[in-house]
């Protein structure tokens, strides 16, 4: 995992009612570094918390934007500690830096049952982002198929990778996945990778078409001219994890659609579909709007490993969780186990 950057966005800060403070440390996080967070009362409160929120790029602690806060015996300080991995997910930390945002965290308190937002100085601190995605939000940690995974609801929950290394002439791209039974009346995004250098109008799409269980496979050059390569599955009929590869290679002129581990057709990849450097969406599409982002084709499902790889794997459908190699170009493990080359 890349260096992560707090730029002093909370360390030191002074949040106050009467003598109340709150001070978190280190000023910069690291991988291996902890969090610590105290906060220390005029007055005695019952528990206390920190709400976090954050302008324009939402994010969240392991689910949840509120930290729970241990009391001393005479209720007049409260403290965390937590490792520096944990504070963003690790699927929202891969990639490149998008630019500064805006993060505010207010201790909230509870005295007698009532609760007490205590005021800030200066709530709103500009941050030196380490590597957060152009917008991250509601995706909740769930039960994987191997270990912990991640559940997106299909309404307004994706995780993004930017910057990531791509190989637009020879390829995998696989994952474990849970897919609802229900139907929609709208086509569902499972992972959108688009070219990040270059014309953006290269990618390749797993998503899941209207009105259906299939899986389809997509692959789309826009330029110079309009190259598009579609596979779809048959009808999936499973109610649980399922293993979704494809595979692409310019030079057989071929890319192939598996699901656990057998066939659903292939298609013609005369063209490729990216370059060398790639940005990833995982459960909907972001189209930045400036100041603020489109969803587009959320998907309701769960994801437990997903791994992109600059060779053409084997169609076996694995026995045990992804694990890098070689030829891994980007391993998300849902739990601790992400690797970006």
């Amino acid at each position: 995992m890349k260096k992560l950057f707090f730029a002093a966005a909370l360390a030191g800060s002074i949040f106050h009612m009467e003598a109340d403070a709150l001070k978190i440390q280190p000023d910069i996080l690291d991988t291996g570094k902890t969090v610590t967070v105290a906060l220390t009362l005029d007055n005695p409160a019952d528990s206390a918390r920190l709400e976090l929120r954050a302008y324009q790029r939402p994010f969240q602690l392991n689910g949840s934007d509120r930290i729970a806060l241990k009391p001393s015996a005479d209720g007049k300080t409260f403290q965390t500690q937590f490792p520096a991995e944990t504070f963003y997910h690790p699927v929202y930390a891969t990639g490149k830096n998008n630019g500064g945002g805006a993060l505010e965290a207010v201790p909230v308190v509870v005295r007698n049952g009532a609760e007490v937002r205590l005021k800030a100085e200066k709530p709103w601190k500009l941050i030196r982002t380490f590597p957060l995605p152009m917008k991250a939000n509601a995706v909740k940690g769930c039960a994987g198929k191997f270990g912990r995974g991640l559940a997106f609801d299909g309404k307004d929950a994706m995780a993004a990778v930017n910057r990531m290394r791509f190989h637009a002439d020879r390829g995998t791209i696989e994952g474990w996945f849970f897919l609802p039974l229900l139907l929609k009346k709208s086509s569902s995004i499972l992972c959108f990778i688009q070219s990040a250098d270059g014309s953006p109008w290269r990618y390749h799409q797993l998503s899941v078409p209207a009105n259906s269980r299939k899986v389809q496979y997509l692959t789309y050059n826009g330029q110079p001219k309009d190259a598009v390569s579609v596979i779809t599955s048959k009808e999936i009929a499973s109610e649980d994890w399922i293993h979704i590869m494809a595979t692409y290679d310019l030079s057989a002129k071929k890319m192939e659609l598996f699901i656990n581990g057998e066939s659903q057709g292939s298609a013609p990849y005369t063209v490729p579909c990216g370059g060398r450097t790639a940005d990833l969406n995982i459960g909907a599409r972001i189209h930045n709007k400036g100041n603020t982002y489109q969803f587009i084709g959320g998907c309701q499902m769960m994801l437990d490993d997903l791994r992109i790889s600059d060779t053409v794997r084997p169609a076996a459908m694995p026995e045990k969780a992804l694990a890098n190699d070689a030829n891994t170009l980007l391993l998300l493990g849902c739990d601790g186990a992400d690797v970006m080359r």
